[in-house]
């Protein structure tokens, strides 16, 4: 289990399962609001190759499943190329700048927690 600020994340087996946090009205309530965006981000065309899919999600934003990213390792890319990652044309992924935001789904470069 990883606690993020207004999210809770179990892993189990190949899937990583997103809750809202139950430490706080307002945390519970922007952990909605993240599960929310990350479902309807995931649905963005442009984003879709840089972005870890939403699978399932139950609705209201009480939980988003995607599947298990290998997390990037400490300093293992420069924050300036994650930046650069980000940038897809007109639209940015609002992922904070750090390594646990980004891993490798089948090899390929995605961000994790685009639910800002």
């Amino acid at each position: 289990m990883k606690k993020g600020a207004t999210r809770w994340v179990f892993f189990i087996g190949k899937f990583a399962f997103k809750f809202p946090s139950f430490s706080g009205w307002k945390q519970f309530l922007w952990g909605l609001l993240a599960n929310i965006q990350e479902k309807e981000f995931s649905k963005v065309d442009v984003l879709k190759n840089k972005l870890c899919p939403v699978i399932f999600s139950f609705p209201f934003g009480f939980l988003v499943v995607m599947p298990k990213a290998k997390i990037l390792e400490r300093d293992e890319i420069s924050k300036e190329h994650l930046k650069t990652f980000c940038t897809c044309g007109e639209f940015m992924i609002p992922s904070e700048l750090k390594y646990d935001s980004f891993g490798y789904l089948n090899g390929k470069l995605v961000s994790v927690d685009y639910g800002s």
